[in-house]
């Protein structure tokens, strides 16, 4: 180990981490972005589901839209930092992103609804809620099969 007066550190090329990473690991970390991103989505559309119905006051639905709109966040970062080994492997990641992208839209204009900043009503929201769940389900369902596949 060298380290520089500027307080950088150099390591010996014999220690540097290695990026290699097998599929399978890659398609686990995607599916766990998957899961969090449907765990939001989940989370706003009960919101919806309740608030449309009087049973939630808006800020506690704001409180779990909030927590909601961050994870959704963390899955689609976490989703833009998995280095993937092959192509079919980066073809599932950027359609996981894509997916979850847009369920994130839907969650933040699920909040921006029960704010009032959005003049829709709840129908188009739960819309796109439940639009986004079911396209999360459709890529979880096609990364599981692509570790299925890897597995045999």
């Amino acid at each position: 180990m060298i380290v520089i007066s500027s307080g950088l550190l150099l390591l010996p090329a014999g220690c540097a981490a290695s990026t290699r990473v097998s599929s399978a690991d890659s398609l686990n970390s995607i599916s766990e972005s998957l899961d969090e991103s449907s765990s939001a989505t989940a989370t706003a559309a009960l919101v919806a589901e309740l608030v449309a119905a009087g049973r939630m006051p808006a800020v506690t639905a704001d409180a779990a839209l909030e927590d909601a709109v961050s994870a959704a966040d963390a899955a689609t970062h976490a989703l833009t930092t998995i280095v993937v080994p092959d192509g079919e492997t980066l073809a599932a990641q950027e359609h996981a992103l894509e997916v979850a992208q847009e369920a994130a839209r839907a969650v933040v204009t699920t909040r921006a609804w029960v704010g009032g900043a959005s003049p829709e009503g709840s129908g188009p929201v739960r819309e796109a809620l439940e639009q986004s769940r079911s396209e999360l389900q459709d890529i979880t369902v096609q990364v599981e099969e692509l570790l299925e596949d890897g597995e045999s």
